[in-house]
């Protein structure tokens, strides 16, 4: 039981030697921060800044989509 906590302690101690102690994605990608305003819209800018984000860090490019759009569509003024 020594022996195996021991390699547990050392097995921990390599992987917090291996993990940066900060990690800021913005340092690396262009991640813009908006003002959400007081209109409850809050799930529109994370869904759509998280698409942008993915878009950007796997090389598709810089994208802008509009919230209010999605908003809109989601909403029911919307029919098909």
């Amino acid at each position: 039981l020594t022996n195996d906590i021991y390699s547990i302690k050392t097995a921990l101690k390599d992987v917090n030697n291996s993990i940066p102690k900060r990690y800021n994605l913005a340092e690396h990608y262009n991640i813009k921060v908006e003002n959400q305003g007081q209109e409850g819209n809050c799930w529109t800018f994370a869904s759509l800044e998280t698409l942008e984000t993915y878009l950007q860090i796997h090389g598709y490019g810089t994208f802008d989509f509009s919230e209010n759009h999605l908003n809109y569509l989601e909403s029911n003024l919307f029919s098909e």
